[in-house]
């Protein structure tokens, strides 16, 4: 799980599962932005699609494909929930691997 601001896409919280899978530190994590962590030929989709505001405000569970810090590409679930977080509006997402 993380926790990541809606206006600059930043990581703002992270959690322990989420620093195995992915590879990163948690410094590193908090200095990167959700766009670091997708293939680059699927920022576009992320864009244009998840971020629309008519998306906000539900729960909804989405697959997508993410990126490790070791470059491994790996199928996910995406559920995301907006949040108010430290007086910003934020994104808390739970991902889980799909095999």
């Amino acid at each position: 799980m993380w926790i990541y601001d809606q206006e600059t896409l930043r990581f703002l919280e992270v959690n322990q599962a989420a620093i195995s899978l992915y590879e990163y530190a948690q410094r590193e994590f908090l200095r990167m932005t959700i766009l670091d962590i997708r293939p680059a030929e699927d920022i576009p989709k992320l864009l244009t699609d998840s971020m629309r505001p008519d998306k906000r405000h539900e729960s909804h569970a989405e697959h997508w494909r993410h990126a490790t810090k070791s470059g491994d590409v790996i199928e996910v679930e995406v559920s995301s929930w907006e949040i108010l977080f430290k007086g910003r509006l934020a994104e808390l997402v739970s991902i889980r691997r799909r095999k």
